[in-house]
């Protein structure tokens, strides 16, 4: 059911795919798409400490979901993102990687 202010990015971008059978959002790069403020913010409060490693990581994993998905091919499987999906425990080794990748999503929205 779509909210009070209009229907979610992701219920609009499955209207317009089924009716003309193609994704809008296809080959659109993840900062400029409809989730970019929830991607950096989910960011900057990872990279200050504000959100956890794993907490962090989880949201990015089920945002790339939607926003990198089988209409982009393959790049939700790109490193900066991949490392997201890893497997727990979260380790000294994986904090650190995580905020690498963060970092560089970061980079790409500047």
């Amino acid at each position: 059911m779509p909210c009070k202010n209009g229907a979610p990015p992701e219920w609009r971008r499955r209207q317009v795919w089924a009716k003309r059978g193609a994704d809008p959002l296809a080959g659109v790069p993840w900062h400029q798409s409809p989730w970019r403020d929830e991607i950096v913010t989910i960011c900057q409060k990872v990279l200050s400490g504000e959100m956890g490693y794993t907490e962090g990581s989880r949201a990015l994993a089920a945002l790339s979901q939607i926003v990198l998905d089988a209409a982009h091919g393959e790049k939700w499987l790109h490193e900066d993102w991949a490392v997201f999906f890893q497997a727990e425990p979260l380790t000294a080794d994986r904090s650190e990687s995580i905020r690498a990748a963060v970092r560089k999503l970061m980079d790409q929205a500047q």
